[in-house]
């Protein structure tokens, strides 16, 4: 409705912090008996019986980070565009995750703090910041030639690697003495960097205070999965960047781990830390990590759509400025042989066929990230017309199913775009009346052109055997002539 002001509310809150901390305890349970008085004194004295000794462990991400905690990013995966302004940031699902560790270790401030204020005449308390123990961390693409950046590897190389002495959240530590979910020999990504470009990027222990928060917002309008159950109000947790991007060039972002790293944190002022004897380099979990472009304000959507798959008007494209080429399209995954059907622009969706039959298919628009084959068609069966052109011979949308054998499903894509242009056509009401008058008129030759033909047939033998044949077998055979025609036109009836 038109002057309709729509009130949404966001709440934002300084953390939301977890009952426990990651890690193990033990409660130790005694019971002790006692008398009131003195008259009535236990034999013995104080009754103590055997302390029960209960152990147990809070699990949570460490070295890897399950994909579906990551609600979203931004700038978004492989985006282009104008980012030069913004702090890029990981929104989680997990309300508690930024503030289930510390950067500080045991021997640190670790506790929850309290502050207080006056409220008339009581005193109310508030919790002080907390800082995470998460960070995201932007790399540009200078930064990426002075480090070896992701890399792969297993959790046993944060605790020690050889003779290299660096600095890790677990260095130095017994691998051996962890808990049961800590296996040295997991799989895991990290960063490696040296110790000037660490203290370069990692924010202060001051700003990791501030790069953690919790957001509430409502869902009502918000884009979800169709037959999704979506909350009205939606708690998520959020993890800042602390470094702007740098406008014309291609960044990596990643979500690293800083526990017990308060230590090599650099000063609010950006001075290094001490950092350990001998030590050469930083070697941090990365949990999440993303490529992005920013391209600053010379890149208009005229231009994306010009160089769209490397092409222009001109055939050569005209890069404004100094930024490098556009691409409106994604990158393929490192290491693939060949673009996955995600990675080429589809979307599996619900698909229920003409015998009624509910399955999954693919599907992608017109506009599709990777080039393809423009002989894609040439399987399809051809038809010559009367003036000896030859065309493709379909005449309904199945004809233009394709089946990917890799994993058994269909590829709706070209007969959704068949039926869908059918649908335009019919809705122009001088294509429609015009459409339509000519297939009454090419049936109607087709019916006479069947009569005349089956008359050349039937009606010689009837004449000729007129002067012989009785009544009735002259009605026999008049019968079966229009049974025949009537058969032959149907169809062109309908």
């Amino acid at each position: 409705m038109a002057g309709t002001i729509v009130s949404e509310k966001a709440q934002f809150i300084q953390h939301h912090l977890p009952g426990l901390d990651a890690g193990e305890y033990a409660i130790e349970v005694q019971h002790q008996f006692a008398a009131d008085d003195d008259e009535q004194q236990i034999p013995g004295g104080v009754d103590l019986t055997d302390p029960l000794l209960y152990k147990f462990a809070i699990s949570g991400p460490q070295f890897s980070l399950d994909p579906t905690l990551i609600h979203t990013v931004f700038p978004p995966k492989e985006a282009l565009g104008e980012f030069s302004n913004v702090l890029p940031h990981v929104v989680l699902s997990n309300q508690t995750l930024p503030w289930i560790r510390k950067p500080i270790t045991e021997d640190g401030h670790t506790t929850l703090n309290t502050g207080s204020f006056p409220d008339g005449a009581k005193t109310k308390n508030y919790d002080l910041d907390i800082p995470s123990w998460l960070a995201v961390l932007i790399l540009t693409e200078a930064d990426l030639e002075h480090s070896t950046a992701l890399q792969q590897t297993t959790v046993q190389n944060f605790f020690s690697n050889g003779n290299d002495v660096f600095i890790s959240p677990v260095f130095g530590q017994n691998p051996n003495n962890q808990p049961p979910w800590v296996l040295p020999s997991a799989n895991c990504q990290a960063l490696k960097l040296p110790l000037d470009l660490f203290s370069k990027l990692a924010p202060s222990l001051a700003d990791l205070f501030m790069m953690a928060n919790v957001r509430k917002v409502e869902m009502s309008r918000k884009p979800a999965q169709a037959g999704s159950d979506v909350d009205e109000l939606g708690t998520y947790s959020m993890v800042l960047g602390n470094r702007i991007p740098v406008s014309g060039q291609r960044h990596l972002a990643v979500l690293v781990s800083l526990e017990n790293m308060g230590n090599y944190l650099p000063d609010h002022n950006g001075n290094p830390a001490t950092m350990p004897a001998g030590a050469t380099y930083a070697l941090l979990p990365v949990l999440y990590s993303w490529h992005f472009t920013s391209q600053g304000d010379s890149y208009q959507f005229e231009h994306l759509l010009e160089c769209l798959n490397d092409r222009a008007p001109n055939g050569v494209p005209v890069v404004p400025g100094p930024l490098p080429q556009a691409r409106l399209r994604l990158y393929p995954p490192d290491g693939s042989t060949g673009p996955e059907p995600i990675e080429q622009g589809f979307v599996p969706l619900k698909h229920t066929t003409r015998n009624n039959v509910t399955t999954a298919s693919w599907y992608r628009g017109p506009l599709a990230p990777f080039a393809f084959d423009a002989n894609a068609g040439a399987a399809l069966k051809v038809f010559q017309t009367q003036d000896g052109a030859k065309s493709p011979a379909i005449f309904d949308a199945d004809a233009l199913l394709r089946l990917d054998p890799t994993n058994g499903l269909f590829d709706l894509s070209y007969a959704s775009a068949w039926q869908l242009g059918r649908l335009i056509a019919l809705q122009d009401k001088n294509f429609s009346i015009q459409l339509y008058q000519w297939k009454r008129s090419q049936a109607s030759a087709a019916i006479v052109n069947m009569e005349e033909e089956l008359i050349q047939e039937t009606f010689p033998e009837i004449l000729a055997n007129s002067s012989s044949a009785d009544d009735s077998t002259q009605k026999m055979l008049l019968e079966g002539t229009l049974g025949e025609l009537i058969k032959r036109t149907e169809r062109f009836k309908r």
